[in-house]
């Protein structure tokens, strides 16, 4: 390790444009072999713990200069265990912070780090830098803020300048500029050598460095383009941000959106736009990508009528790969989340800039955690240890940094099968009935497995329960808006999304409804039936037909609201599973016997008050065998069950009064 200050500045002035270099390891001080942890007071790692399976160790097999690197590598579906960090010695949020390094990646091998905000590893990710197959992502969020290029198996020279003070970065590859954009979080604090699943790279000469900048008296930068994704077939309507970096307020500017020779644009006047203040300016024009490296350009100019006094971030890129999008494919993304969570507000914001820039194609369920929004099923079936983590079509556990590029993973994979919901309501006794089918594209053997979710938008409540516990709150971070709220954000501020009230017949869906061997064309369907809680807004609610793949993966899936289903249509597929979910118990006495039945029992009620009731008998598995709505009744009644033809066993009797419902036990000899 080697630092080199002020004296030495002139030296390198061709490389460091002048700046102040604050840091520089070539690892040529330190033994092969040794932990680099143990080695330098400079690194460490992410538990701080130099010298455990967390740190590296110098390597002398491949170097960029003299004879020492370091090397990362990882199999393990969560990465790691190697994490190392290197802090930067305070939190810089201002002025012109530069870092690089080299970088030699093994042919079909991925290379990962990330920028932490905070001095405190763990609570932002300030950008996150993936690298495969010549390809390189920089993402904030699983957002792409750029993309760059380099050659396998070649060393290559990664740079990102980082102007704090306007909120302009770049990233350089090779001292080549590959695309410009701002950052949410806009702050620097340490450097995350994590190496992915898959990965294989090594790194060499790390150099920091930091410059003081003077923020110009007039400044409009040309901050982000929000809501473009990376995926053909989408028509994405773009918004512009506009943030001031200057001194003076911005009363007017035009913005211009372009891509592949078209242009749209915006006069935008009337405004006090306040220094550090942001404008975001929506596009109701689509923009359609083609597949492959493109990009799109946001300029700002005609500010307060003429040019502003600081012109190098009136243009901001945004280099994306876009990926071809499979034929039918829908992904779904179940994020672990929490009231009690203090960093789960990041979560709910990822899951809404996901949702707002890729539509009906984004399937997001947030799965809650021990708040008065679980389902107990679905908690314990996604089996998390983290949170805001989750997972993508049921593949590894990953943190919530990661599921946008998850997602895209999976959406480019062709499905086996599309997916349909259909649906049909009854508004007096809010009975809903589902209807979901696979129609196979292919032919395919294995036990697949249809499965049914229902998700609600919009959901609030009272109670301490519902306060959402905000960590960010007060950060210096673009969380759309969490960052202005209190902490905790009171129950009357909260609105959540995505939220999963129901998944339906367990976790991992139905068996025996799919054969073991199917051809292409064939379609299967099931029946779910359900009432809903009065408590559920079904103007809110989404229908999510799955199909699940015979390693238990999602392999497809399908969303929509229940007015869309209910004009796609329910057919009955035969065989009908109701759901469990359980509603108030009623205020009446209820009482079966004889129990054990041999050929009929008898059910008697003793209502309070005149209520609709319904009985329906189930075998355990779910599967229902007996149903009848006997209309309004009060006082004492005796309702016959008839059991005759049923089979030896045990049986659930679901007897639902109003909305309210209770479930009893019937033993059949």
């Amino acid at each position: 390790m080697k630092k080199i200050y002020t004296l030495l500045a002139m030296v390198l002035t061709v490389v460091i444009t002048q700046a102040q270099v604050t840091f520089f390891d070539d690892f040529e001080s330190y033994i092969p072999g040794q932990f680099l942890g143990v080695a330098s007071s400079d690194w460490t790692t992410w538990n701080n713990l130099p010298g455990s399976a967390e740190d590296v160790t110098i390597s002398n097999n491949q170097s960029f200069s003299g004879s020492n690197s370091i090397y990362f590598t990882s199999t393990a579906s969560t990465g790691g265990p190697q994490d190392v960090v290197l802090p930067f010695g305070q939190a810089y949020n201002n002025g012109i912070f530069r870092i690089s390094s080299m970088m030699y990646i093994t042919t079909g091998k991925n290379a990962y780090f990330n920028l932490q905000a905070n001095t405190t590893i763990g609570q932002v990710w300030a950008l996150d830098f993936n690298a495969v197959n010549g390809v390189i992502i920089v993402s904030e969020g699983g957002t792409t803020a750029t993309t760059g290029s380099y050659t396998p198996e070649e060393w290559f020279k990664w740079e990102i300048v980082a102007n704090l003070t306007t909120n302009y970065w770049q990233l350089y590859v090779n001292d080549v500029l590959a695309g410009g954009f701002s950052n949410g979080a806009n702050q620097l604090a340490s450097l995350d050598l994590f190496p992915v699943q898959n990965s294989a790279y090594w790194v060499d000469d790390v150099a920091f460095s930091w410059e003081a900048f003077a923020a110009p008296a007039l400044n409009a930068n040309a901050a982000q383009i929000k809501y473009v994704g990376a995926l053909t077939g989408i028509g994405y309507k773009p918004e512009a941000v506009v943030k001031n970096t200057g001194v003076l307020n911005i009363t007017s500017f035009d913005v211009e959106i372009s891509h592949d020779g078209n242009s749209y644009s915006q006069s935008i006047t009337g405004i006090s736009l306040a220094p550090g203040a942001k404008y975001a300016a929506p596009f109701d024009d689509e923009i359609f990508l083609a597949a492959g490296a493109q990009q799109v350009q946001l300029t700002v100019s005609n500010i307060n009528g003429g040019d502003d006094d600081y012109t190098d971030d009136n243009v901001y890129n945004l280099n994306t790969m876009v990926a071809q999008m499979a034929t039918g494919k829908r992904a779904v993304v179940e994020e672990g989340t929490g009231t009690w969570c203090q960093f789960c507000t990041r979560g709910m914001v990822l899951m809404a800039r996901l949702q707002k820039t890729y539509g009906d194609f984004f399937i997001g369920i947030a799965v809650h955690n021990n708040d008065p929004m679980m389902n107990d099923v679905y908690n314990t079936g996604l089996a998390l240890n983290a949170f805001p983590s989750g997972k993508v079509d049921r593949g590894p556990q990953i943190s919530d940094t990661e599921l946008g590029a998850g997602y895209l993973t999976r959406m480019i994979l062709a499905p086996k099968a599309n997916i349909n919901v259909g649906a049909q309501y009854n508004e007096s006794t809010r009975l809903l009935e589902v209807v979901v089918d696979a129609e196979f594209i292919e032919a395919v053997t294995g036990n697949y497995k249809l499965g049914f979710i229902l998700v609600e938008d919009a959901v609030t409540g009272t109670g301490s329960g519902y306060n959402q516990v905000n960590f960010y709150s007060g950060a210096n971070i673009d969380l759309d808006g969490y960052e202005n709220l209190p902490n905790p954000v009171p129950a009357s501020m909260m609105v959540y999304d995505h939220v999963a009230r129901i998944i339906m017949p367990t976790f991992g869906g139905a068996t025996g409804i799919i054969p073991n061997t199917v051809n292409a064309g064939e379609t299967y369907g099931l029946n779910f039936s359900l009432t809903l809680p009065t408590t559920w807004d079904v103007d809110n609610v989404k229908l999510v037909g799955v199909l699940y793949a015979p390693n238990n993966r999602i392999d497809n899936a399908f969303k929509a609201s229940l007015e869309d289903a209910i004009d796609i249509g329910w057919y009955d597929s035969g065989t009908t599973i109701v759901s469990t979910n359980k509603l108030p118990e009623p205020d009446a006495a209820i009482k079966i016997y004889p129990n054990p039945s041999t050929d009929v029992s008898y059910l008697t009620l003793d209502l309070k008050s005149a209520e609709r009731v319904s009985v329906e008998i189930f075998t355990v598995d779910g599967k229902q065998v007996a149903s009848r709505d006997y209309g309004v009744l009060s006082g004492a009644s005796t309702l016959t069950l008839n059991t005759g033809d049923f089979e030896q066993g045990m049986y659930l009797v679901k007897i639902t009064i109003g909305n309210s419902q209770k479930v009893e036990k019937l033993l059949v000899d």
